[in-house]
C-alpha cells in the first residue's frame, strides 16, 4: 500500500463508502508486510471477515499502522464550548 491508497481508504472509513474489498486489501497487505505467509494470511482474513467486531478491530489496527507509516494527518473541528452533552469534534479533512 502506498500513501495515496492509505489516504483514500482513511477517507472512505471516516466519511462512508468503505467496501469489504477495501477491508480485505488492507488486512492482506498488513499481514504480508509483517512477514506472514500468503496462504495463512488468506485464511486469517477469511475468518476475520465473518465477525464484524473482530473485522472492525483488525481493520482499525492495520489502518492506523499505515496512517503512522505514511504520516497521514486528520484535521478535526474545534471543541464547542456551548455543547453540554460532551465535547464532540467533527473530522473535517484527511491528508
Amino acid at each position: 500500500m502506498d500513501r495515496n491508497e492509505t489516504v483514500r481508504i482513511s477517507r472512505l472509513a471516516a466519511f462512508g463508502g468503505l467496501t469489504e474489498t477495501d477491508v480485505n486489501m488492507v488486512l492482506m497487505q498488513y499481514c504480508i508486510e509483517q512477514g506472514k505467509p500468503y496462504y495463512e494470511t488468506a485464511l486469517f482474513v477469511t475468518h476475520v471477515l465473518r465477525d464484524r467486531q473482530l473485522m472492525a478491530y483488525c481493520f482499525n489496527f492495520a489502518l492506523s499502522f499505515y496512517e503512522r507509516k505514511f504520516t497521514i494527518y486528520k484535521l478535526w473541528s474545534a471543541l464547542n464550548p456551548l455543547n453540554n452533552m460532551g465535547q464532540e469534534r467533527k473530522l473535517l479533512q484527511i491528508f
